[in-house]
């Protein structure tokens, strides 16, 4: 059994959870979130000009200026201001690897498992091309 893969899942949905309060309540008291992600995971919509400024691990704060939270099952949505420019951010639950709140005070490490990095090259040489008759058993006969 993978327990460290239950607890991450288990804490996952304490993030789910807390934002989903948030999407129907709006923060309460002095509460606020730090969402540490990588930008790049499978799934993630952020513009291009922020992926390029933190390519690995990116943090957003929920606090007083953010608009139309959105929780799904898999991913939250928000809209943040990024110098004076209205953005909306789609984040996988899978991508964040801190939720923090320092009011409670609660932080939650996680540990983000990403897939392997392809590649398509785009050489049409014909240097690439294997024929399968080298692996052929039944070679024609020659004559």
């Amino acid at each position: 059994m993978n327990y460290l893969h239950l607890m991450q899942k288990g804490l996952r949905l304490v993030v789910k959870e807390a934002l989903k309060y948030v999407e129907e309540n709006g923060l309460y008291g002095l509460s606020y979130f730090y969402i540490t992600f990588k930008p790049t995971f499978p799934g993630a919509i952020i513009p291009k000009y922020l992926i390029d400024k933190y390519p690995d691990k990116m943090t957003i704060v929920l606090q007083h200026e953010f608009w139309d939270l959105r929780v799904e099952d898999t991913y939250f949505s928000v809209s943040l201001l990024f110098n004076s420019t209205l953005e909306n951010l789609q984040i996988p639950f899978n991508a964040i690897y801190r939720f923090e709140d320092p009011n409670e005070p609660i932080a939650l490490d996680f540990l983000v498992e990403t897939a392997p990095e392809t590649t398509e090259s785009q050489d049409n040489s014909d240097d690439n091309i294997i024929s399968l008759d080298t692996f052929r058993k039944n070679k024609e006969p020659k004559n």
